[in-house]
């Protein structure tokens, strides 16, 4: 029996392989089952050897529209066959490159894709391509000529990448500021945004952002009034400010405040009642801080946000004294809480006798102290003070000199004693040997250190040995070479030095201090050669050092007088801003 049910088991199995097969020899005629076969080929001619062969098999299935043969297409970056088969093919590719870290090889393909006819595609071919001083300049000019797309949001794309690569540029902010105005709301919000981010000051970006001050959008007039608060100083922007003190956005009234505040306090008497009245009464919100700051309940951050306001508003209060003077004397309360408080100490008004009794009794203890936030508001406390606080130099000499063990925190105790004495001799070797024993790990020391090199600037000769040897670690050049720039005399090997390694400084700000310290021979070398360099890129990176640099880059004038007449727009907007900027007019 058993037998018989295995014979008719395989029989039923090669009856059904038979049918299968029928099937088949049916549908080969079908054009499914043909379109099929021929896709299968022509994908598996895509990993062909041959060039010529896989050229075929990409135009191929880009003719047959081929969707089973996408994720193919985009693994090669197949643009052509992949614009054949439609704009969702694109937009694959798109994302794929968005999601992977970008290689040259991925820039033909965006470049082509930012050609589309589709803005959706456009704009992310632009977002796709890489931002800062390595982009090519193919890329760079697609993104100039980006910024007269016909399609707003592809126009603010380009904008977004070419701030990340050259921050401030002129041709991107005019494009931005008719962005600002554009009817689409996202839009404007977006460009107001990133045109308040720029720091420059100019008459069309300050007219934009007045007009902006009245959109029915909160988002446009808070980026409009932040940056109204930073840059603009006229009674026209005051007035315009004050009007937003009504606002029914709370946001909008508090942001709008700030910067009436700040225009007020630069223009000339008299001030409109309107605007005099921006700011609150200095001790109205004493109350409310003194509760926070004694609430344990409270969060850490908002504590000590609280005792830093204090000290701005206290005007010497005997009670805002004693609340701080408790939380200092609470060992067991957060030691960013008490470094705040002893910030807010020195900044409140109070009689400088008893606060200069707090700090010593807190000088003396932070000896057996190793909680860094409340020996750090310290010596930031010490710092504001200044001369002020001579009485406390000896015990705070004393202090740097025992904290031998403690390299990546000394120089902040170091900065205090400098800012009381203003003597070098007595900083300068405590920052010498703590520079040398610090390894890279420290970064954020050995950053606060030169810094502090800088500050002093004379008598910091000793440094420069240690300073050279760390130009050219990864992250600190920003760090170490303005600080080497600040050495005086700037001796021969040192000069060379610096010259040597301006190329491999990234931040323009750096860049400028170096220049500004190595003279006409320095910008003979390293600016005018890019200037006439003929590579857009290095051009405009070279305009927004020289505008950082102000008059100090006066050699520079006649190679900015003749980019006047370039015949790309971009270079000659953004020379003519410099040069007026270098001529201060």
């Amino acid at each position: 029996m058993q037998g018989t049910t295995g014979v008719r088991s395989r029989g039923r199995r090669a009856a059904w392989v038979a049918a299968g097969a029928g099937v088949i020899v049916v549908l080969a005629g079908t054009p499914v089952l043909k379109r099929w076969v021929e896709e299968e080929w022509w994908i598996h001619e895509l990993d062909s050897e041959d060039g010529d062969a896989r050229k075929r098999a990409a135009e191929r299935l880009g003719e047959m529209r081929s969707w089973r043969a996408v994720p193919h297409l985009v693994d090669r970056m197949e643009v052509g066959a992949l614009k054949r088969i439609g704009p969702g093919a694109v937009a694959a590719l798109l994302r794929q490159v968005s999601l992977a870290a970008f290689s040259e090889e991925d820039e033909p393909a965006l470049l082509e894709c930012a050609r589309e006819a589709d803005p959706l595609v456009r704009r992310r071919a632009l977002l796709a391509l890489p931002a800062g001083r390595g982009v090519s300049e193919a890329a760079f000019r697609a993104l100039l000529g980006a910024l007269g797309d016909a399609d707003g949001e592809v126009r603010l794309a380009a904008a977004r990448r070419l701030l990340e690569t050259h921050p401030d540029l002129r041709v991107a902010r005019r494009a931005l500021a008719g962005l600002a105005r554009d009817a689409a709301e996202p839009v404007r919000i977006e460009a107001a945004g990133l045109l308040a981010a720029t720091r420059r000051r100019s008459s069309e970006t300050a007219e934009v952002f007045l007009e902006a001050l009245e959109d029915p959008v909160a988002a446009v007039r808070i980026a409009a009034s932040r940056w109204i608060g930073e840059h603009a100083s006229s009674a026209k922007a005051a007035e315009a400010l004050s009007r937003l003190l009504e606002d029914p956005d709370p946001l909008v009234t508090e942001v709008a405040a700030s910067a009436l505040r700040k225009v007020a306090s630069v223009l000339p008497p008299p001030v409109t009642p309107a605007i005099a009245g921006a700011a609150p009464p200095s001790g109205a919100a004493l109350p409310e801080l003194l509760t926070q700051l004694r609430d344990h309940a409270e969060t850490k951050a908002l504590r000590r946000e609280a005792a830093r306001d204090i000290g701005r508003v206290a005007a010497g209060s005997e009670e805002a004294f004693a609340a701080l003077l408790g939380v200092l004397a609470d060992g067991s309360d957060d030691a960013g809480v008490r470094g705040a408080a002893a910030e807010a100490l020195a900044a409140g008004g109070f009689p400088l006798s008893r606060t200069l009794d707090v700090f010593r009794g807190l000088l003396f203890r932070s000896l057996l102290d190793e909680k860094r936030a409340l020996q750090e508001g310290l010596f930031a406390a010490l710092a504001e003070l200044g001369p002020r606080a001579r009485l406390l130099a000896p015990p705070l000499r004393e202090y740097v000199g025992e904290r031998r063990d403690s390299p990546a925190g000394r120089w902040f105790a170091a900065r205090a004693l400098w800012r009381i004495t203003r003597d070098a001799t007595q900083v300068v070797p405590v920052l010498v040997e703590d520079l040398a024993r610090l390894t890279l790990e420290d970064k954020k020391a050995i950053e606060g250190i030169c810094a502090l090199l800088g500050d002093i600037g004379a008598g910091i000769e000793a440094a420069a040995p240690i300073l050279s040897r760390l130009i050219g670690e990864e992250g600190l050049d920003g760090a170490v070479a303005p600080t080497l720039a600040a050495a005086d005399p700037l001796d021969l090997a040192l000069r060379r030095t610096l010259e040597d390694w301006l190329d491999g400084l990234r931040r323009p700000d750096d860049v400028a201090r170096v220049l500004a310290v190595l003279g006409k021979h320095g910008m003979d070398r390293y600016v005018l050669r890019r200037l006439r360099g003929g590579d857009i890129r290095e051009s405009l990176w070279i305009l927004g050092v020289l505008s950082r640099m102000g008059p100090a880059a006066a050699e520079a004038v006649p190679a900015l007088e003749s980019l006047l007449g370039d015949r790309d727009e971009a270079l000659r907007l953004e020379a003519e801003e410099v040069l007026h900027c270098v001529q201060g007019r």
